[in-house]
């Protein structure tokens, strides 16, 4: 069973940043398999402006990372590879969501045996239908839904 890390980072929960930094850096290399977004690998590396440069550092250890970018889409780390896809482009109503409803996307691409670069679509799709509706577990996309917005929009931007 891979163990599955989303970092959700919360500066609110944490005495500090660097206490932060050390257990969200123990939670990583524990993991199979890493999601954030930059803020969030920043507070790992310590440092906000070194996000990027962390994920790729724990790409050597860990065997799938999902950096997520917002609309500038995600960079996955997988196998020494990097895989950029874009976004569904949609008049967003509000970010409250996004995230959950990615992971939920992602993750369940994957267990349905879809490959990775469709499964983070499917993912990134899933936020932009939830981004798109009022409210946040109401607006998360089912697969039926799922499957209606793939069919009635374009493929994502490109990243």
């Amino acid at each position: 069973m891979p163990s599955i890390f989303d970092v959700d980072y919360r500066p609110y929960s944490w005495p500090s940043a660097q206490v932060a930094s050390e257990v969200l850096t123990r939670a990583s290399l524990a993991s199979d398999l890493i999601v954030g977004n930059d803020e969030e690998f920043g507070f790992i590396a310590g440092d906000y402006d070194k996000g990027l440069e962390k994920a790729r550092e724990l790409s050597e250890t860990v065997p799938l990372i999902v950096y997520k970018m917002g609309e500038k889409g995600e960079l996955t780390f997988s196998g020494g590879e990097e895989i950029r896809t874009g976004i569904y482009p949609v008049e967003a109503l509000k970010p409250t969501g996004a995230g959950d409803s990615f992971m939920a996307g992602f993750v369940t691409s994957i267990a349905d045996g879809h490959d990775l670069t469709t499964s983070l679509l499917r993912g990134s799709a899933c936020a932009s239908v939830t981004v798109s509706r009022p409210g946040c577990a109401p607006a998360m996309a089912d697969r039926d839904t799922l499957d209606a917005f793939l069919a009635e929009h374009p493929g994502p931007t490109q990243p």
